[in-house]
């Protein structure tokens, strides 16, 4: 290419805010990339933080519902919302455990698979993103 076709292409990426001049004197003229820049070319990079970020907020949910159904938040809502009947039916509840708790010890417990795919889910996700991330800073190094 002609250096006066370079120059009009140089020229209109300084235009546009892609590029900036970098002027230190000498004969030659250096190029740099703006943010703006960077970001066209680098494009992928938000998208892996968004995937990174969503698979964070998705395994913290995932734990906080598994605990509260592990936990029964169910039977403490209905002493809040029934007030005295509630507190009638927690303690039918507790009598009835009382009686029951042998045979319910000798019963598997139900694993949560849905929470379990979750997790599993979310950790691939993020280990995905850690490994891509890896690998395109690799890649710049070389």
């Amino acid at each position: 290419m002609s250096v006066s076709t370079i120059k009009e292409h140089l020229d209109n990426l300084v235009s546009v805010n892609l590029i900036v001049q970098i002027d230190d004197g000498h004969k030659w003229k250096y190029y740099e990339l703006t943010k703006k820049g960077k970001d066209i070319l680098h494009s992928e990079d938000k998208r892996i933080w968004i995937l990174l970020g969503l698979s964070a907020v998705g395994i913290v949910y995932t734990g906080i519902d598994l605990m509260k159904n592990a936990f029964g938040s169910s039977v403490m809502s209905a002493t809040q919302t029934f007030g005295e009947r509630g507190n009638d039916l927690m303690k039918s509840i507790e009598l009835v455990a009382e009686d029951a708790a042998p045979i319910v010890a000798n019963v598997i417990p139900e694993l949560p698979y849905l929470h379990i795919a979750g997790f599993v889910l979310f950790g691939i996700l993020i280990a995905a993103c850690f490994f891509y991330m890896n690998k395109v800073r690799k890649e710049i190094r070389v």
